[in-house]
């Protein structure tokens, strides 16, 4: 071999070594990044079940993106954050004695792509329509949509509705 030849021969190897580490690099940085948004998922779930036990409407509406849409079962669409969180407080007006006791959320997947995350779940949940009234427990469906905004996951799209 000439000199030329092992020259080339060389660089080719370098190139190849840099093309393999950069792509298990490549690989290793899009782990890093899913568990970071799984992680971040958990978290917004976890603030959504602490805010609906305590009946934190402001909490609850910083959960979703100002073009949010709410599809509940029986109801018309709530289209945008304000209408959410209006539509919560009118609830609110209506039933002042009505208590969420429970919610219990169980995700069975949840698919990422760009800076969307789409789940679907089961959930199980009690209230109490007046203090001290009797316990109803109802379970249910659910399908959300997220947006990565600023860094942070939130609620872009959500359905739900009852099994019973």
């Amino acid at each position: 071999m000439t000199h030329r030849s092992i020259t080339l021969v060389a660089c080719a190897l370098v190139a190849l070594r840099a093309c393999i580490l950069e792509g298990a690099c490549s690989s290793t940085k899009r782990a890093d990044a899913h568990a970071q948004d799984i992680a971040a998922l958990e978290e917004l779930h976890r603030r959504d079940v602490a805010a609906t036990l305590s009946g934190d409407l402001a909490a609850l509406a910083e959960l979703w993106t100002d073009d949010a849409v709410r599809l509940q079962q029986g109801e018309e669409a709530d289209i945008g954050k304000q209408a959410i969180r209006a539509a919560d407080e009118h609830h609110r007006v209506a039933h002042p004695g009505a208590r969420v006791l429970s919610y219990v959320p169980e995700i069975k997947d949840v698919m990422f792509a760009d800076n969307c995350a789409i789940e679907w779940g089961t959930f199980t949940a009690s209230y109490a329509e007046a203090a001290g009234g009797e316990e109803k427990r109802i379970r249910g469906k659910l399908l959300r949509v997220f947006k990565k905004e600023n860094g942070n996951w939130k609620c872009a799209r959500v359905m739900w509705n009852t099994s019973e």
